[in-house]
């Protein structure tokens, strides 16, 4: 018993387990049990019933999105695996969130070819993030050449040839993606890249600029006459954060799988399409459940993206019979490919893998049987008390002792508790003012604005982009078959 209470310390070696038996049952594999069984007891209205411990989880789950900056932004050395991605996505949401409040107000030209421009460069901005490797950064002469000349060029254009901007714009960033393909081509032929280049960047781009050619005045001609409704552009980008969130915690659940399947000390895996089928096989069943079933609720508390979200649940009670007996199938599948692995590969005798999958799927069950807000919030609390405590986890190993380069986070984590709870509390204050003064707490009070917004607005898509910064550094910071990431684990 002593042992599974006893946390080792961080230089000592935890065999399976994360960081020992109790804390991984209770912050892993049944973290939703902490929000989910209190909320039982309550009614259904949040505001009415359980409006506080509403609030506290919502702010919790806001904090946890926070907890990888530190690592990220004060220890260079881990600033130096990705230079790129780490300064020009995070600048890219930035830019979204500083300009979003105001988009309402402005209409957009329906313009194929300029719509066909913003894809392309969009396509752009990813290839060169993929590119940026920690042992292989991408070289800024790679970038000057692909990006300056013709950008440069298409923006000079564009002045007299105002009315082709938008094809100017498409042949420029087609030149920068074949351009930045080449390099790597001609580096991974001498042995320096990483990645052999597919071109399909290039491609997809000349099939928008060959549209734009042939078709891009009849495509246009049948766009909205008033221009392109910014509203909607900003639900899609809504509906989109929504979506990339609800996948972000199913795959840290699987990271979590992975992270004991490379802890298991056994020679023989389970393979990786197990434990993601046994996180993400639920989705097509909530599908074909939850949407019919919880219509009204559901546009009730996504109005920002009722453009989009109204087709798919048409679409999804449509299809309802079909999807129903094939969604409950697959999670029968799931469960079995996922008990048959592991008998073979563990015997049924890895503790911590098994109980992350039975709390897993009994969390998956939930939604099936209890008010899907319920279920969502112990999803998020779940999923931000596993991040956090994963995070606890991982720098207590890696700060256990002074490391050369001398990380800032190294030192401020020499009085962990004292960090922590600072900064846990810091941003609690901070989010419970800027989002709910005024609005739950202190009803009677003016609410606080910033510029011509409240901060309820800007809050709200701090929180759409700033998660689209976590779910994007989280995709590929912790991979498990990283050596940087598995040496702390």
């Amino acid at each position: 018993m002593s042992t599974f209470w006893h946390i080792p310390p961080a230089d000592q070696p935890v065999a399976r387990w994360s960081v020992s038996p109790a804390v991984d049952l209770a912050a892993y594999a049944f973290s939703w049990v902490w929000i989910l069984v209190p909320l039982l007891f309550f009614g259904p209205d949040r505001k009415e019933d359980y409006l506080y411990l509403y609030m506290a989880s919502i702010v919790l789950i806001d904090i946890h999105r926070h907890y990888g900056l530190p690592y990220v932004y004060m220890d260079r050395q881990v600033t130096a695996r990705f230079p790129l991605r780490f300064v020009l996505f995070p600048t890219a949401m930035f830019v979204g969130f500083a300009i979003t409040p105001y988009m309402k107000h402005w209409t957009l030209r329906a313009d194929f070819e300029a719509i066909g421009a913003i894809v392309a460069g969009v396509l752009v901005f990813f290839q060169i993030l993929r590119r940026d490797q920690n042992d292989k950064p991408i070289p800024w002469k790679h970038l000057g050449w692909a990006l300056v000349p013709g950008c440069v060029l298409a923006g000079l254009l564009s002045v007299w040839m105002s009315h082709a901007a938008g094809l100017l714009w498409l042949v420029a960033f087609w030149v920068a993606s074949l351009v930045l393909d080449w390099c790597m081509w001609r580096d991974h032929d001498e042995g320096e890249g990483l990645f052999k280049p597919t071109f399909i960047n290039p491609l997809l781009i000349t099939v928008l600029a060959l549209a734009a050619i042939f078709f891009g005045q009849t495509i246009s001609q049948n766009m909205p006459k008033g221009g392109l409704s910014t509203r909607n552009i900003i639900s899609a980008i809504v509906v989109f954060a929504v979506g990339w969130n609800i996948w972000h915690v199913y795959m840290q659940k699987y990271g979590i799988m992975r992270m004991y399947n490379a802890k298991s000390g056994n020679k023989d895996k389970v393979p990786g399409w197990v434990d993601r089928l046994l996180v993400l096989g639920w989705l097509p069943l909530y599908m074909a459940w939850l949407g019919p079933r919880y219509g009204d609720l559901i546009r009730e508390n996504f109005k920002k993206g009722t453009g989009v979200v109204e087709p798919m649940l048409k679409f999804f009670t449509m299809a309802q019979p079909v999807l129903l007996p094939l969604g409950i199938a697959l999670v029968i599948f799931a469960v079995g490919a996922f008990v048959h692995h592991e008998r073979r590969a563990n015997g049924l005798r890895n503790a911590p893998r098994l109980f992350m999958g039975i709390g897993t799927t009994l969390l998956s069950a939930t939604f099936l049987f209890v008010d899907p807000i319920k279920a969502y919030i112990a999803y998020g609390v779940s999923h931000a008390i596993e991040y956090m405590v994963f995070v606890w986890a991982y720098q207590r190993r890696r700060y256990q002792a002074p490391l050369s380069h001398k990380p800032v986070l190294g030192q401020i984590l020499r009085h962990p508790l004292v960090a922590y709870l600072g900064f846990t509390l810091v941003l609690a204050l901070a989010f419970f003012y800027l989002k709910y003064y005024g609005k739950y707490i202190f009803t009677d009070e003016q609410r606080p604005r910033f510029l011509d917004f409240k901060t309820t607005t800007w809050f709200f898509y701090w929180t759409v982009y700033q998660s689209m910064v976590h779910f994007y550094f989280d995709g590929f910071l912790w991979k498990m078959r990283l050596p940087a990431t598995r040496a702390h684990i």
